[in-house]
């Protein structure tokens, strides 16, 4: 009686361990594969112009603003990304700043065309929550 005791105690200590292990693994899945990346534009990896955007953002964006628009990388570098402020600027005053730089940044998008410019803007929105896209003003990437 023990004995039989014994091997239904071992018998449920293997199927709870198997539970936990299948359970850890489903977790493991969810969070580093389904779940999006925290930072990451919403819209990453969805168009072509999105994609172009991202690429000429890691080239000439991320040194100084963070790979996910952060900030804090250079000193005075504002985050680009939602807890940012830069939503509450117009396109043509981002565009501006861009392409002519001011306020401690170069202009870094002089020689960039409409679309290359175009395609970093609507990478950056993809970091705004869809109320800050709402309430800001302008059109591009919308």
């Amino acid at each position: 009686m023990a004995n039989r005791r014994r091997q239904v105690s071992e018998s449920k200590g293997r199927t709870i361990a198997m539970l936990l292990t299948f359970g850890l693994i489903f977790v493991g899945v969810v969070v580093f594969v389904i779940r999006p990346t925290v930072g990451t534009p919403s819209q990453a990896g969805a168009d072509p112009v999105t994609n172009k955007g991202k690429v000429l953002y890691d080239a000439y964006c991320a040194a100084c603003h963070g790979a996910n628009g952060e900030a804090g990388v250079v000193p005075n570098s504002p985050a680009l990304n939602a807890d940012g402020e830069m939503w509450h600027r117009s396109d043509e005053e981002l565009l501006a700043q861009m392409r002519h730089g001011g306020e401690n940044m170069p202009a870094m998008a002089a020689d960039f065309t409409d679309e290359q410019v175009t395609a970093l803007l609507t990478y950056i929105k993809g970091w705004w929550t869809p109320k800050q896209r709402a309430v800001q003003i302008g059109d591009i990437g919308e």
